[in-house]
């Protein structure tokens, strides 16, 4: 399984890096530039100047002038060449190697991975017992007509009168043992929170 799945993730990697090769070469074997308009275009195509960008996006020029050398002038055309070139190239794969959320089917986005179904069955179990353990909590509260009136009240959305011709008796009655019950609830669960609340 372990090798499906290093074998599932790194074949969009190789196929990227393929497409990358392929579409940065032209006929003539010259290396194409990324983007037209990026730093690394704009210092490669001017090679008389280092070219750069300040952080408020204006682009400036530094050219043979502002140094005190040829010598000093082409050693930094040449880093910022090399540094442009791979900052150009990093956002190059990183781009191909991600798909912009528009371009993702809804079915793709609704398929969970193996692990987070996973994760999600556990997490959904953990709720499942909790609300199981609160069910019989209650339930270990309440009589056992209390308890059948408010099942029948609240999860099966019987009314008053309704459960009242179930269990022949009156209306009044039935609404008596339901407004007790959910008293005798809420009693409890707010001297728990107290108890919380002075323990934490």
């Amino acid at each position: 399984m372990r090798f499906f799945l290093s074998f599932y993730t790194a074949l969009p990697l190789a196929a990227s890096s393929v497409s990358i090769s392929n579409q940065n070469l032209k006929r003539n074997g010259e290396r194409k530039m990324y983007r037209k308009k990026s730093d690394y275009a704009l210092n490669k195509l001017d090679p008389d100047a280092i070219v750069y960008r300040d952080a408020t996006g204006k682009i400036h020029r530094l050219t043979r002038a502002d140094f005190d050398s040829e010598e000093d002038f082409l050693r930094w055309k040449k880093w910022s060449d090399e540094n442009y070139h791979a900052a150009e190239k990093k956002e190059t794969i990183e781009s191909q190697r991600t798909v912009p959320f528009s371009a993702v089917s809804e079915a793709r986005l609704a398929a969970l991975s193996a692990e987070a179904q996973i994760s999600e069955a556990g997490e959904e179990a953990e709720r499942k017992e909790a609300l199981m353990n609160l069910l019989y909590e209650i339930r270990d509260l309440l009589s056992e007509k209390q308890f059948r009136r408010l099942w029948m009240w609240r999860v099966d959305g019987m009314s008053e009168e309704e459960i009242a011709r179930v269990e022949g008796i009156r209306q009044q009655n039935v609404s008596k043992s339901i407004q007790t019950a959910l008293k005798t609830i809420c009693e409890h669960f707010r001297k728990q929170a107290k108890r919380g609340c002075k323990n934490g």
